[in-house]
């Protein structure tokens, strides 16, 4: 019997469902391609009982649940849980993935030299789904030749530079450019120094020592008048010294005092009666004689300064022009010319102006002013121009100053508006009293020293009721 069964397929009828049937029945098998058939007695029936996944049937005899609990066999292995559990393990529709087609290569975009072109493809023919991935690489890579690029080359060398010394040794240098032809964007770079040196001129030199060259010229003095500082200079390159020689004994610099006279001048106006004191044509007394101002870019800031100068206030100062109160003299000459006050200075040679005597100007252009006359200052009972009891104009009259509380912040002011330096101003009662006719106009003045008029400090206009001419003040300017 078992001879005979060897002989037969499982697709011979007198082997389906008898009682000595080896293998299995070819009505119980899933698929047509199932046809084993065993040789021995008992061999494993079970090879050909699995349904395909897309029937979507879970196996009679596996607890699927079970299993996933234990061995999880849904994520273990995809392939076997489709055929066992396919429903329970949601793979009824198992896919295996597979390649598309490969791309076109990517361009060679060189024009020289070697370079990488690649293709690649996708595992969407179709896609894995719970299958296995496609086998492979996703991209290749090939490579694409064109002919070499040209690399750089160097220039020839320059000259040697000229050597810095004469004696004694230095150095020269010459160069060279990787431009002959230049490296392409592929090529290499010029190998080599693009610089080289060289020592040059090295006898011994003889020892020189330096020698100072000519003093040059006085620079502009700081101020224009008070005493300012000045200075020149000179090299030590006649000759300079060599490297072991002595460098030149002395100073480079030298400075000088200028411009020491007093920055107190002499200003009048003129042009007007003699009750019109506080405005005329302005001049200035300068190198013993008397100059007028031209008008050009004359305004009320240069009026402010003349007028302070005058011992009047510097604040409304007013400036006219195309000789408002006539014209100077044919002698006179003409000092100033686009004279430029910020109005603080204490005298117009502190101003900006195109130089002394240097115009282009007239008569005809000679400026003016007009002064505030209630607070001009003025000094009695000296002879000297800087010191004296000081008399102020003030409401219509001349009167003078009672010295209670009056100090240097006071006399600075004083003297301030008289052209004088605030620095070193002194107050003092040594110059006399007034006349009996002459009022005392202000008392208990205080000031902090930095006011343009003693009208802007703190002050009483009762100096009649508790002062005497005996304490009338004065000051040293």
């Amino acid at each position: 019997m078992q001879l005979d069964t060897m002989k037969k397929m499982c697709t011979d009828a007198s082997l389906q469902g008898g009682a000595g049937l080896i293998g299995r029945a070819l009505d119980l098998r899933q698929a047509p391609s199932c046809n084993e058939c065993c040789s021995i007695n008992r061999c494993n029936d079970q090879l050909c009982t699995h349904r395909q996944a897309s029937e979507c049937i879970d196996e009679e005899t596996v607890d699927c649940a079970k299993m996933n609990s234990l061995f999880h066999i849904c994520s273990a292995n995809y392939k076997h849980a489709s055929q066992v559990c396919p429903r329970f393990c949601g793979l009824c529709n198992i896919t295996d993935g597979n390649w598309s087609d490969w791309t076109v290569w990517s361009a060679c975009i060189i024009t020289c030299g070697n370079a990488t072109q690649a293709r690649t493809r996708t595992c969407t023919n179709p896609a894995p789904f719970h299958g296995k991935d496609c086998e492979g690489a996703p991209s290749e890579h090939k490579v694409c030749v064109r002919v070499p690029c040209p690399n750089g080359v160097w220039s020839v060398w320059s000259g040697w530079s000229t050597c810095p010394v004469t004696c004694g040794g230095g150095i020269s240098h010459r160069g060279r450019q990787c431009n002959h032809p230049p490296p392409s964007p592929y090529g290499t770079y010029c190998t080599g120094d693009a610089d080289q040196t060289q020592i040059c001129n090295n006898a011994p030199c003889g020892v020189v020592n330096g020698g100072w060259s000519r003093w040059g010229s006085w620079d502009t003095c700081s101020v224009t008048c008070g005493g300012g500082v000045q200075r020149r200079h000179r090299s030590c390159t006649n000759p300079s010294p060599s490297t072991l020689g002595h460098s030149c004994a002395g100073t480079d610099e030298q400075t000088n005092i200028c411009n020491t006279g007093s920055c107190y001048t002499q200003v009048r106006l003129i042009g007007t009666s003699n009750t019109m004191y506080n405005q005329g044509r302005v001049e200035i007394f300068y190198n013993n004689s008397w100059w007028t101002v031209c008008d050009d870019s004359f305004d009320d800031n240069d009026a402010g300064v003349i007028c302070g100068m005058l011992g009047f206030p510097r604040n409304g100062g007013v400036a006219k022009t195309e000789a408002y109160f006539g014209q100077g003299s044919s002698q006179e000459r003409i000092l100033f010319d686009e004279l430029a006050c910020h109005g603080n200075e204490q005298s117009i040679f502190q101003c900006h102006h195109n130089g002394l005597g240097i115009h282009n100007c007239g008569h005809g252009e000679d400026a003016g002013v007009i002064c505030t006359t209630n607070g001009k200052i003025r000094l009695a009972g000296s002879d000297s121009y800087h010191e004296g009891r000081i008399e102020i104009f003030f409401n219509g009259r001349w009167g003078s100053v009672c010295d209670d509380g009056f100090g240097a912040g006071d006399a600075q002011v004083a003297c301030h508006m008289l052209g004088f330096q605030r620095t070193d101003a002194v107050a003092t009662d040594r110059f006399g009293p007034a006349s009996s006719s002459v009022p005392i106009v202000l008392d208990d003045v205080v000031c902090s020293g930095t006011e343009s008029s003693l009208l802007d400090c703190r002050y009483s206009t009762h100096g009649d009721e508790d002062c005497s001419h005996g304490e009338d003040v004065g000051v040293i300017c």
